[in-house]
């Protein structure tokens, strides 16, 4: 995960995020020069292209908790899921370029669906980063429907009968979704139908709920 903002001047923004994260050694920030120390004056939106509860929003509310006590200012997220987070990307993207609104963004809108879909925005000109925040590792898991303790117990049944199974996920076009199209290739499965939902924990839902049989998610979430 991390931060982007729409490009503008340098901000205390940045030296906050700076001062909470390097020390981590989350990840290098870029050096800009000191900004004036009147910013910022008002709330910030911190925009998050999933749906409440899962492990983007849920790190998103730790880092804006922690972002409004370095700056003195309200930090407020703003879910705008949809389109694995494109259309939250879109809306950064044509805000006002003022530093008062930052995108909570990874690698599905950032990298991924510009290549595989025509999005209106471009990732290198009208995103700065700021700041890396985390690396998450994506799970694959079932219902308690499904007789599998194993990997290879899932591919067993699913070449059983490839027609019964699908894998839920957080969007079409994202990572979790390009991982089951992987899976898909290393296991040699002809069919297995994806499902995609407006976020982590909508996908995790479903299959808790036996809706859909396979998740394939961040282990956070």
């Amino acid at each position: 995960m991390h931060f982007f903002n729409k490009k503008s001047k340098p901000s205390r923004v940045r030296r906050a995020i700076t001062g909470m994260f390097v020390a981590s050694a989350f990840g290098a920030l870029s050096p800009l020069a000191i900004a004036a120390t009147d910013f910022p004056t008002k709330p910030l939106t911190l925009v998050v292209g999933y749906s409440p509860g899962g492990q983007t929003d849920n790190i998103a509310r730790m880092v804006a908790t922690r972002l409004s006590d370095e700056i003195g200012q309200p930090v407020v997220v703003h879910n705008r899921d949809g389109a694995a987070s494109t259309i939250a990307y879109r809306s950064v993207a044509e805000s006002n370029p003022d530093g008062y609104t930052i995108m909570f963004g990874g690698t599905s809108a950032h990298a991924i669906a510009p290549i595989l879909t025509n999005v209106s925005y471009d990732s290198a000109k009208d995103f700065r980063a700021i700041g890396k925040v985390s690396t998450l590792p994506l799970s694959i898991s079932v219902n308690k429907s499904v007789p599998a303790d194993t990997l290879q117990d899932l591919i067993a049944l699913i070449k059983e009968d490839p027609v019964k199974y699908s894998y839920a996920t957080g969007g079409a076009g994202g990572i979790e979704h390009l991982t089951g199209e992987l899976f898909k290739q290393l296991a040699e499965i002809p069919e297995l139908l994806h499902v995609p939902f407006k976020g982590g924990a909508p996908a995790a839902t479903a299959v808790i709920g036996e809706q859909i049989p396979i998740l394939i998610n961040p282990l956070s979430t």
